[in-house]
């Protein structure tokens, strides 16, 4: 997005939990009518179907799907209102396995990088275990993603000044 005189900006379409799957949508949407972009989803519960996925991982521009640990949301809904439909994560998934950075305690400075389902098993703690749904699932690694300060994707940049339009 450039006007004559201005500065050109990326534009970053981000989300969290319910708000991250209504990012991947909508920049899937931005990028289908020609808007580059990248998009950053954090904690985004499963979203739609495999070709849904596929759709929106091959687009161009990064789709990073952030996950922090053993996060509840990122492992539901597996399964649509229509028989037989099973539900698909976007990749790459960004997994930091044990958790982001919490005051006091140990965690990966790294996080994995997982290129398919078969890589990862973040999303397996919403698998049934022992015939518990969500038993090895983490609600509070889904509230904890900005690692107790502030995000700064952009380059380190605090961001552009809010201004009505």
């Amino acid at each position: 997005m450039n006007q004559t005189g201005r500065r050109a900006f990326r534009v970053v379409v981000t989300g969290h939990s319910l708000g991250a799957s209504v990012a991947m949508l909508a920049g899937a949407g931005l990028r289908s009518r020609g808007v580059a972009l990248d998009m950053y989803l954090y904690g985004c519960p499963f979203t739609g179907d495999a070709s849904l996925a596929d759709f929106v991982s091959s687009q161009p521009g990064l789709t990073a799907r952030i996950t922090n640990g053993r996060d509840v949301v990122t492992g539901i809904p597996r399964r649509g209102l229509v028989p037989n439909q099973r539900y698909t994560h976007v990749f790459p998934e960004f997994w930091y396995e044990r958790g982001l950075a919490l005051p006091g305690l140990y965690r990966d400075a790294q996080p994995r990088v997982c290129r398919s389902a078969g890589e990862c098993t973040s999303a397996d703690c919403g698998k049934p275990q022992n015939g518990l749904l969500l038993s090895g699932c983490s609600l509070a690694d889904h509230g904890f993603y900005a690692g107790g300060g502030s995000f700064r994707p952009c380059g380190g940049e605090a961001g552009l000044p809010w201004q009505k339009g």
